[in-house]
């Protein structure tokens, strides 16, 4: 069975970066993309110092395991995903330094040195070299001491970095992700594992310009957060949810309209607290909203929802 590759959340995350050269070290940032904040270091003992202090913040992936009871199929999870969408609310969440930079021809500390102490924290590596250093690199990789080197002296140096840090903030949050996905995947029904929703999913944020975004039920809902801020909940459902909502909406007489939006597909029943599924049936019309097939995937449908 081929790895789960679903992310089950993602915010932009802290790159720290670390040379002696000055000048290289301020100028980095002004060629980069701006979708990511830096912390800057030219002295390599200051960064590892300022990484330590951060440890006991670096999420693992069993800080969101544990058992919990899904409110709406009553299932028995593995997962915290109360814990997972409650990162939304957590003002220096884009603090967490993710990916580190570092030059590998620094005194007193080399970059290989330095990589080396942080072997064993969650965080992706990038060490800069010479041509020289190649060999010694390319070993480094090997004994996975680092995640990626690139050549200083690359002329498209810039563009190669900004690409290592997208690639390596994916897999950050993907190794986070890994035993979650797993465990949601082997326990209820869920889309999350499916590739055809992973394709749908990355094309959703794309074209919605969505810079954050947190699991908020098994099947595979998720709350968003788009590039003006603006809250936004993708509601999935399934055949067989749609048909419950149905089911419980006719046998609690709600009005015919109500029941006929539900029943053609037309709109989707968001229910999103226990407030919400405490309301009387006939004021499930101001949760009713229109539902859009999820294509290459039976029996998947999806709302979105704006949160203002």
């Amino acid at each position: 069975m081929p790895a789960i590759k679903t992310l089950c959340f993602y915010h932009p995350t802290t790159v720290v970066i670390v040379d002696d050269n000055k000048t290289f070290l301020e100028n980095l940032p002004d060629n980069l993309s701006n979708a990511t904040s830096y912390k800057l270091f030219d002295s390599p003992v200051e960064a590892l110092a300022f990484l330590e202090a951060q440890r006991p913040n670096l999420p693992t992936p069993d800080d969101f395991l544990g058992m919990t009871d899904d409110p709406v199929t009553g299932v028995s999870l593995n997962v915290n995903i109360p814990k997972i969408h409650a990162l939304l609310q957590k003002n220096d969440r884009f603090k967490t330094p993710a990916v580190v930079i570092v030059d590998h021809d620094m005194p007193g500390m080399s970059g290989l040195e330095f990589c080396r102490n942080l072997k064993d924290f969650p965080i992706r590596k990038i060490m800069l070299t010479g041509e020289v250093d190649h060999r010694l690199a390319v070993q480094a990789f090997n004994d996975g001491i680092i995640h990626r080197f690139i050549v200083k002296d690359d002329p498209k140096v810039f563009e190669v970095i900004d690409q290592a840090i997208h690639e390596l903030q994916q897999e950050h949050f993907l190794s986070l992700s890994g035993q979650i996905a797993k465990n949601i995947t082997t326990t209820t029904f869920s889309f999350i594992g499916d590739e055809n929703f992973q394709q749908f999913f990355e094309k959703f944020i794309k074209e919605n310009n969505i810079v954050e975004f947190y699991l908020i039920d098994p099947i595979g809902s998720f709350l968003l957060v788009n590039n003006k801020g603006e809250l936004i909940r993708l509601v999935v459902q399934s055949d067989q949810e749609i048909e419950n909502y149905r089911q419980t909406a006719e046998d609690h007489k709600a009005a015919k309209d109500i029941i006929e939006a539900i029943a053609s597909k037309e709109k989707l029943l968001c229910l999103f607290a226990e407030e919400d599924f405490n309301q009387s049936v006939n004021s499930w019309s101001a949760y009713l909203y229109p539902a859009h097939k999820i294509e290459e995937i039976d029996g998947g449908y999806y709302a979105m929802v704006h949160m203002g």
